[in-house]
């Protein structure tokens, strides 16, 4: 008894057409996300097209170089503004209690807090809200809003990036951040 072979159809998108490539563009990093909202990472390119095992031939797809978003923030200072003038508080020691990131439309981040000497944490806002409608697989999701993190550590000990490698949105519009400060001199 012999077994049935089953030929998977393959779609072949002709990225040179599509984006004016030439045979000596560097295509690197590729990926592609189908309707249904996968995302296929390390996409094989041959001769500028790119291949995805299934039939997408009628179907809106989205193909992009894979590119890793990061920001670093500086060392957290609390300043005075005097008549126009600002001035960091570096006499004291400043201890960084929370951060908070204002953000909009935007489907994934993770933030990074690494102490000097220690370890480092990871905190991940997804945009998904357990008992939400919206938070169904697959969907895309771009909300505002506000993400908390926790620092509790001296300013100066501390890393904080914010870094992102997924294909959604990413909009940080603000940030603020609570703190301790203690002052080692008195004025006089």
């Amino acid at each position: 008894m012999t077994c049935p072979i089953y030929m998977l159809a393959s779609t072949c998108f002709d990225l040179r057409s599509a984006y004016s490539f030439t045979d000596d563009t560097p295509l690197h990093n590729m990926c592609l996300i189908t309707p249904e909202g996968f995302l296929h990472k390390d996409i094989q390119i041959e001769n500028g097209c790119a291949y995805l095992d299934g039939d997408y031939s009628k179907k809106h797809v989205i193909v992009g170089e894979a590119y890793l978003f990061k920001i670093i923030f500086s060392t957290f200072y609390l300043k005075k503004n005097d008549s126009g003038n600002i001035q960091s508080y570096a006499t004291g020691r400043t201890q960084i209690k929370n951060l908070h990131i204002n953000y909009i439309n935007t489907g994934y981040m993770q933030v990074c807090v690494a102490y000097v000497g220690g370890s480092s944490y990871i905190y991940r806002m997804t945009s998904k809200i357990l008992g939400e409608s919206s938070a169904r697989l697959g969907r895309v999701l771009g909300y505002n809003g506000k993400f908390d993190i926790p620092v509790h550590k001296k300013n100066d000990t501390v890393t904080i990036s914010v870094e992102s490698d997924m294909p959604v949105p990413l909009s940080i519009i603000g940030m603020d951040w609570d703190c301790m400060y203690t002052s080692r001199v008195k004025e006089m």
